[in-house]
């Protein structure tokens, strides 16, 4: 198994999941802002089935996912420094939805999942905001898409990330920082270094997933883990 993930992520967490894939670190730096040039949840938006993915992402990265046999749709738009540019892969799909800002979603994420219900929020970095556990289970730390979830049959849990560590910003997004695989879910630090943690992990233990947290330290935005 391969794992895509930032490349400042901290050397404890590369190698602890090093113990169930080996890991491939990530970096555009010259085509997006520093603070998200690590992400891979801007360059691809990626479901546990399909990777959509943005036709600019460096190449030897898009190489690695076709020898991994994965399911790849490159996108049309490119990935840009500025945003709307650099947040229209930043989507977050499951079995059931598509959630986005729509307005600025790129058309091969829409055309790909075209039996998913369509959610529109505000944030167009949903998937750096919001984590979806399972099909109908997500926590966020933006209070639009909260609000906006709330109104849909599905249990939403909102989560401070005051506490996140983002290299360049003044913290980070709970979405960058979660990543589900299979039974799995993977946190880029320890729920012991933010507000609400022990209210996440029961959240996510409730639902029968083992939590990996992969290092003792303060949750890291990374943009999220892509397991192949």
């Amino acid at each position: 198994m391969i794992v895509i993930g930032d490349y400042r992520l901290p050397l404890e967490a590369k190698e602890e999941l090093r113990r169930f894939a080996r890991f491939v670190p990530f970096a555009a730096n010259s085509i997006v802002y520093n603070a998200i040039s690590g992400h891979p949840d801007i360059f691809f938006c990626f479901t546990d089935n399909y990777v959509v993915v943005a036709p600019n992402t460096p190449s030897g990265y898009k190489q690695i996912l076709k020898d991994a046999k994965v399911d790849l749709f490159e996108g049309k738009n490119t990935v840009g420094n500025r945003y709307p540019s650099s947040a229209r892969y930043n989507a977050v799909v499951t079995r059931n939805f598509i959630i986005h800002n729509l307005e600025i979603t790129d058309e091969t994420v829409l055309k790909t999942f075209p039996d998913r219900r369509q959610i529109h929020v505000n944030q167009g970095y949903t998937r750096c905001s919001l984590f979806a556990l399972d099909d109908n289970a997500f926590i966020t730390s933006d209070k639009g898409i909260f609000k906006t979830l709330e109104k849909y049959e599905v249990e939403i849990l909102y989560a401070d990330s005051s506490d996140v560590v983002l290299p360049g910003l003044s913290n980070g997004f709970i979405g960058g920082c979660f990543t589900r695989k299979g039974d799995r879910v993977f946190v880029t630090g320890s729920l012991n270094f933010i507000k609400n943690g022990e209210t996440i992990r029961n959240f996510i233990n409730r639902r029968g997933y083992e939590i990996v947290q992969l290092y003792d330290g303060p949750l890291f935005d990374g943009g999220g883990l892509l397991f192949l």
